[in-house]
């Protein structure tokens, strides 16, 4: 704001431009002092967000959870044996995974828009799920002491910050004969399993090289009772002051959602876009969850249910 006022004489300009010097100060202070408060809120009720500032790195912040929804699974035994695969091929790849059960009885759905593996990914506080789905095998006796059979599997990876699908693959292994019917149900699951790893891991690397290349993704939540000029404006200058490029803006029941990319790291992104809603007089507004690269704005005083939820969740499997 220095220098910004054209005077007609000299006196007055010099006036003018420490008058205006010390109220651009005074505003900058105000902002600092505003967003540092937003950063204290977001630290204080995101414990999962453990990046360091300017040091997000992909390889160690994307991981993964491999499960499986049991309600859904006749057979949990092999669904569960299924997801143990997925983690092994997961280490030869050298991608991480969050190490915990696969699937949980006790999750509630009433009322919920996420599926049982989303909400429990959103738990564990882990950003990207491998679902393992469809698991048929079958196992026929081959003469008087030898078994014949064969399996099929769906592997559904998906990115649960931003709801994007990375890879689905169908995947079937051959027929396979042993006189050991356990070992005809290990060799055949674990040989589609492997089938299926050919494509789904050759896709995830893909999806996660374009996040140097094409920017990170991310998703952002508002929930507030905006009209459709605010939140156009909130949009216009997120993509120009924020460094978000926006991909998609609707409204989606009670809240607003933005689906963007940046190269700006998630800890910057939420800073850029807290000042950008100071600016505009959304003072109201606070970066009220991290989930990773998904990002939910809301007053204060906001109460969001599945929080609470999470804790005894995670306090249940602490228990186990």
């Amino acid at each position: 704001m220095k220098f910004l006022f054209f005077i007609f004489s000299f006196i007055f300009f010099v006036e003018s431009c420490s008058n205006s010097s010390k109220k651009s100060d005074s505003d900058d202070k105000k902002l600092d002092s505003d967003t540092s408060k937003a950063k204290t809120e977001v630290i204080s009720d995101t414990s999962d967000l453990k990046m360091e500032k300017d040091s997000f790195k992909i390889e160690k912040s994307e991981n993964f959870i491999v499960l499986f929804d049991c309600k859904d699974s006749v057979n949990i035994e092999v669904f569960d044996f299924c997801c143990t695969l997925v983690k092994e091929v997961l280490a030869k790849n050298n991608l991480s995974y969050k190490e915990v059960s696969s699937y949980d009885k006790t999750l509630s759905l009433e009322n919920s828009t996420f599926s049982a593996v989303s909400k429990m990914a959103f738990f564990y506080g882990v950003p990207n799920v491998i679902e393992v789905k469809n698991v048929k095998i079958e196992i026929k006796e081959k003469g008087s002491n030898a078994f014949v059979g064969n399996a099929r599997v769906e592997i559904k990876v998906f990115d649960n910050c931003t709801e994007s699908g990375i890879s689905t693959v169908f995947a079937e292994c051959k027929e396979f004969s042993s006189e050991n019917y356990i070992e005809v149900q290990e060799t055949i699951i674990r040989e589609a399993v492997n089938e299926a790893a050919k494509t789904f891991i050759p896709e995830v690397k893909k999806y996660f090289s374009k996040f140097e290349t094409e920017g990170i993704p991310y998703q952002i939540k508002i929930f507030e009772n905006l009209s459709y000029s605010e939140f156009s404006k909130i949009q216009k200058n997120w993509a120009e002051n924020a460094n978000l490029q926006i991909s998609e803006g609707l409204k989606v029941g009670d809240f607003y959602k933005i689906n963007g990319f940046s190269k700006t790291n998630p800890i910057n992104l939420v800073e850029n876009l807290q000042k950008s809603l100071i600016s505009q007089n959304f003072t109201s507004l606070i970066p009220k969850i991290i989930y990773h690269r998904q990002i939910w704005f809301s007053k204060k005083q906001q109460n969001f249910p599945i929080i609470i939820e999470k804790e005894k969740f995670l306090q249940r499997q602490m228990a186990l």
